[in-house]
Formats: structure tokens, sequence, C-alpha cells
């Protein structure tokens, strides 16, 4: 079966030339570069990190199941905000951190949690924190809480 199309009499069919294929390909190369280094651009204020394990202490004066862990918050760039969402310890939501909005530097931010176990045991804890870095999506991180046979001072 041949392929066969009718134009009206005196009508030829459009046709592309080479030379403007090639005129509009050369215009979007610089639109696929400037969309490509977008992200790049984005990312640029550096990576925020939390420490993956801090030395805790248990509390003598309250019920042995009050701890406190300071975690430090450090940024490898341009300082930007970090808010922290939630921390749990075991599932379960911590009483205090403070602060949850602050701006690290690659000195670090410390950063308080309290938090009260389900048992009074001294071993180690696993905190999980997300928090976000400049508005952006969640992040998600472990600590390993260790020393919480201490005394907080």
């Amino acid at each position: 079966m041949r392929d066969h199309h009718e134009f009206p009499p005196g009508a030829e069919p459009s046709r592309v030339s080479r030379r403007a294929v090639v005129q509009g390909a050369a215009w979007s190369v610089p639109v696929i570069i400037v969309a490509a280094s977008a992200p790049a651009l984005a990312a640029s204020s550096g990576v925020v990190t939390v420490s993956s394990s801090v030395s805790g202490c248990t509390f003598a004066t309250q019920p042995a199941k009050n701890r406190r862990a300071i975690l430090t918050f450090v940024s490898s760039g341009a300082p930007t905000a970090v808010v922290i969402t939630s921390v749990t310890e075991d599932g379960n939501a911590v009483t205090s951190v403070t602060p949850s909005t602050f701006t690290p530097t690659s000195a670090g931010v410390k950063v308080t949690v309290l938090f009260t176990t389900g048992d009074a045991n001294t071993h180690n804890r696993t905190l999980v924190v997300t928090y976000a870095v400049g508005g952006g999506a969640p992040v998600t991180s472990s600590v390993t809480v260790t020393g919480l046979t201490t005394t907080c001072a």
C-alpha cells in the first residue's frame, strides 16, 4: 500500500529546511544549560550534617528516666537556616529541643535535646532527628547517645 497525500490545487506541503532545524537546536542549548545549572546553584549553600554520636547524661534530681543530649549541626557551605521538625527516641517525641530553628556554620551550632526514656536503664539510646535545610526536603538522621551513666551538671 502506498502512502499518498493530496493537497488542494496550487498548495504545496510546507517543508522545514535543515537550516531552520539547526537554528532551533542552537537556541535550545542555552535553555538546557541554564536549567541544568539551577540545581547546582541551589546546592551551593552546602550540606548540613548532625553529629552521629554524642555523649548524654541523666538528671540526678529528677526521675532516672530524664536525659539530655547535645547535638552539633555543622554546615559545609554558606550558612543556611535549619528547622528541626521532629526528634524521637524509641518512637516517642522528645520533651524539648532548643533551639529548633538556627543557622549552622562550619564551627557548628549546639542543640540541646531533653528526653524521657521508657525505662531507667542507662544503655545507649538512639535519637531520630528530622530537619529541613533552607526550606528543602526533610532530612532524617540517627544519633547514638552514649554516656547516660553520667549525671547531668
